[in-house]
């Protein structure tokens, strides 16, 4: 083979690699182009899938695979809602919407008579319940004091819980379930998939939320779960959403008095009755709305 001959097979080459790399290059950009794409036209699938995925992988790494018991090791778990939401809010809006998306997230200028329902009025109706209930003052023998102070501190605690959970239930899915369905249907479906997500923690933490141990106990306890507690939670935390011209952080303060409070229960029935008093004052909004919880397609949703 000649000189001139080696020089252009070398050059062809040269050139075969160059086409390569430049293929590979321009096909990153473009399959993050479509994924993008993707999520945009399916922002509700996308930010369920999310969250699902993730929280479930995380917590059967922890508890199916690691073996750890411990509910401390499931806080992570509860803070993807927000991650996700944030996440399809950046790749729908970019900076302007997740700046848009923080207002909601931080939206503390509501009346006065809002942060008396939310941390007054909610957790006194649920203790109420308790009255009327069967087995529903088992849970509180040890007196308003303790309830009481077992209450402050879980508040605190649950706190950034809260957060976690309602930025992506109630300020990312709520508000575009509403536009489709209207907010009875679009409450119904949060409170189902919301409830639905933490069945890895019914199945892998001994007795969590004094569930039990049996499969029967651990089964009733999951479905009153959803059904009731977060069903029921759901259509309150909408109405209170709707009402504050979507305030997260009014519906962050509610659902935390509301777990801090179901937290001071030592017992199923107690537990149960929590749940079921939930579902109550839920069912009690829904009814006198009208089924509207106080949404109004002007708010912007």
């Amino acid at each position: 083979m000649s000189g001139r001959t080696r020089k252009d097979s070398a050059d062809a080459v040269a050139q075969l690699n160059t086409s390569i790399a430049d293929g590979k290059t321009s096909a990153r950009p473009a399959d993050r182009s479509r994924w993008i794409g993707v999520i945009r036209a399916h922002p509700l699938r996308a930010y369920f899938l999310i969250t699902y995925l993730v929280t479930w992988s995380y917590w059967l790494v922890v508890y199916g695979l690691a073996g750890k018991a411990s509910r401390l090791l499931a806080a992570p778990g509860v803070f993807v809602p927000a991650l996700a939401a944030v996440l399809v809010t950046g790749m729908l809006g970019g900076r302007p919407g997740l700046r848009t998306f923080l207002r909601c997230w931080i939206r503390w200028r509501v009346a006065a008579r809002w942060y008396v329902f939310a941390l007054l009025v909610l957790p006194a109706l649920v203790l109420l319940g308790y009255v009327f209930l069967p087995g529903g003052t088992k849970g509180l023998e040890g007196g308003g004091f303790t309830v009481g102070l077992t209450y402050a501190v879980m508040f605190v605690a649950h706190l950034p819980i809260g957060g976690g959970q309602e930025a992506g239930w109630r300020g990312f899915a709520l508000p575009r379930l509403q536009e489709r369905f209207g907010p009875l249907r679009a409450s119904l479906v949060v409170g189902a998939l919301w409830g639905m997500c933490d069945l890895p923690l019914f199945v892998f933490i001994p007795n969590y939320t004094n569930a039990g141990y049996g499969v029967g106990q651990i089964a009733t306890a999951f479905i009153v779960s959803v059904g009731g507690y977060t069903v029921g939670l759901s259509l309150i935390l909408a109405w209170l959403f709707n009402r504050t011209n979507g305030s997260v952080f009014l519906a962050t303060l509610a659902h935390t008095s509301v777990i801090s409070l179901a937290f001071t229960q030592t017992t199923r029935a107690s537990t149960l009755t929590s749940f079921l008093a939930i579902l109550a004052i839920g069912l009690v909004i829904a009814v006198t709305t009208g089924g509207r919880l106080g949404y109004r397609r002007q708010n912007g949703e």
